[in-house]
């Protein structure tokens, strides 16, 4: 009897055709998501910054003041406030009215006694405009009470990211003379700490996510327009000065290009892009400095975020 020779089949080539399609179908299914579920964290990160941008154009329109800087007697008038004595601190009142959400005494600090962006989120919370529950600092030595405290509002775009508001300005280029712009921001990053009354803070957006906010809101440039690559981080003391990093509570730090913090918008010089920088000009200064998206595809979290308050300016 002859017996016949047994043979294992294979795959053809039409079959692996269809299994690599399916393969490729999968992967780009999955990589739509996540561009997808990106565009979606940005778009509710637009919508929260929106929303209180509203709320504040609003109060502004019903009582005449920002919200944190109204009067006390004006506040206690329309409901705002119990009494005059609940925003009073020693001499100082919180609320003058200047258009500035800032300490009375106009400096950049934004946790001691007499600042003005507590009640920035209480006189919202009670008109009625936001509903968003107040967050303190982890670690805080001032909890987000009355008379001295720091509060945040979780960020919509999560990874630890919190909105908080402060005016800006800058230390005079490192002399410690504090010199305020009057301009008013909202905040994203993740604060970190309080040290001695002022806040501490780090990126925690990629440079992907920074891009995409930008240009769903301005021009999609980190240093220019009302959406810029900064935020807050630390005090304005004299050996942070000397290293030119004199930024204080109030005091807009531009995100890390490398090694540096910038006291004004960087440029006229060269900052190159690297896996660890928001932006970057190619290390030239006679590029415009643009986010460092050809660095790891964006992925890095090296980017916070401040937005130029639409109201009362």
């Amino acid at each position: 009897m002859r017996i016949r020779p047994s043979y294992q089949r294979g795959f053809t080539l039409i079959e692996m055709s269809i299994v690599l399609v399916i393969i490729g179908l999968i992967v780009g299914g999955m990589l739509v998501g996540q561009s997808l579920i990106s565009a979606a964290a940005a778009r509710a990160q637009v919508t929260q910054i929106e929303k209180y941008n509203q709320a504040v154009n609003t109060f502004y329109g019903k009582y005449g003041y920002l919200p944190g800087d109204i009067p006390p007697v004006n506040a206690v008038q329309v409901g705002l406030s119990p009494s005059v004595a609940s925003r009073t601190y020693g001499s100082n009142s919180f609320g003058n009215g200047d258009g500035v959400i800032a300490t009375v005494s106009g400096g950049p600090e934004g946790l001691g006694n007499g600042q003005e962006f507590y009640f920035f989120w209480e006189d919202l919370l009670t008109a009625g405009l936001i509903a968003d529950p107040l967050l303190t600092l982890t670690g805080t030595t001032h909890p987000c009470t009355a008379g001295g405290g720091f509060c945040v509002v979780s960020a919509r775009i999560g990874q630890g990211n919190a909105v908080y508001v402060y005016s800006g300005g800058n230390d005079d280029g490192g002399t410690g003379s504090w010199v305020s712009t009057n301009i008013n921001y909202w905040g994203l990053s993740v604060p970190v700490e309080e040290d001695s009354g002022f806040a501490i803070s780090n990126p925690g957006l990629t440079v992907s996510q920074a891009q995409a906010i930008d240009q769903k809101i301005d021009d999609g440039m980190p240093i220019t327009g009302r959406v810029i690559a900064a935020y807050i981080n630390g005090p304005p003391n004299s050996s942070l000065a000397t290293n030119g990093y004199g930024e204080g509570w109030g005091a807009p730090v531009w995100v890390n290009p490398g090694s540096s913090i910038y006291d004004v918008a960087p440029g006229g010089s060269g900052i190159q892009g690297t896996s660890a920088t928001c932006y970057d000009n190619g290390n030239s200064a006679a590029n415009a400095i643009q986010y460092s998206m050809e660095q790891s595809n964006g992925t890095g979290v090296n980017c916070a975020l401040s937005f130029r308050m639409q109201a009362g300016d």
